[in-house]
């Protein structure tokens, strides 16, 4: 499995040693960025992250590879990131990076199920439930499913790849050459990417959800809700006129069951991967 890992961290101290020595369990190599970026710069407080990962890196030698900024700051987090993707594409090779946070863990075996099923499909980009240490150490690495959720990203690696600051105009980084498109953010690349969590979501509503079943729900949401600006219009109209109505102009149904419907028959060809991501992996 030639899987790299990649963490930014500063101030990391509660959990990232768990952090760490868990994704080294999925994991040849894992590539830390430390270091604060600019706008932290002034920030009093510190911690003893920089000597927990001294006494990783001496326990796990070579497989550990720490970067800092070569002044006192990084300028942004895509500075960070492209730190990582630059040692990478000079220093190592790998077929997928594994972008990890510093507050993260994972039971064994449940990336390489992962990785097993990236090769298989056409994707560059998957998106996948992690759980998250919030601050808590878990004993032993417990799985604790009362824990909040957020996202993994798994990359199909590219040599070109690289990350766009645009915080500046209030939108998230974008990361370049994800597949055939240009400066697109990991939530906007639909044709290039899949997300696990929305799968499994599908694979246990899809199959009831029909059009009719669909339209249904919207219409029933759209009436309960008195702050959705829709609502007075389908007031206006019968029950017929309301579903007809959703069907033709509400934006929701219009860009969503379609995707509903892709994720359908997605869940539909890898039935065994979807049940063992909800049983085992609690996704």
């Amino acid at each position: 499995m030639n899987v790299i890992g990649a963490m930014i961290v500063y101030n990391g101290e509660p959990y990232v040693k768990y952090a760490i020595e868990s994704a080294l369990q999925h994991v040849k190599y894992l590539v830390v960025v430390y270091g604060p970026q600019k706008e932290f710069l002034n920030d009093k407080y510190h911690d003893n992250t920089a000597t927990i990962l001294d006494k990783l890196k001496f326990k796990y030698r070579e497989r550990i590879i720490v970067l800092q900024p070569e002044g006192n700051y990084f300028e942004n987090e895509a500075d960070q990131r492209n730190g990582y993707l630059t040692f990478i594409r000079e220093e190592l090779y790998c077929d997928w990076l594994f972008v990890i946070d510093s507050d993260e863990f994972y039971k064994p075996k449940e990336i390489e199920v992962l990785y097993l099923f990236a090769e298989k499909i056409d994707k560059d980009v998957i998106l996948y439930n992690f759980k998250n240490f919030y601050g808590r150490i878990p004993e032993g690495f417990i799985w604790y499913k009362d824990n909040p959720t957020g996202m993994l990203k798994f990359i199909r690696w590219k040599d070109d790849l690289q990350y766009w600051d645009l915080t500046r105009f209030n939108k998230p980084q974008v990361l370049d050459n994800i597949g055939d498109s240009d400066h697109v953010t990991l939530w906007e690349c639909p044709d290039r990417m899949i997300n696990i969590g929305s799968v499994v979501n599908c694979y246990h509503y899809g199959h009831v959800w029909s059009e009719e079943r669909y339209v249904e729900k919207l219409r029933g949401s759209c009436l309960r809700d008195r702050f959705n600006p829709e609502k007075q219009e389908l007031l206006k109209l019968n029950e017929e006129e309301q579903k007809r109505w959703i069907r033709n102009h509400y934006p929701w149904f219009q860009e969503n069951y379609p995707r509903l419907m892709q994720l359908r028959k997605f869940t539909d060809a890898h039935p065994a991967f979807i049940y063992k991501m909800r049983e085992e992996y609690h996704v």
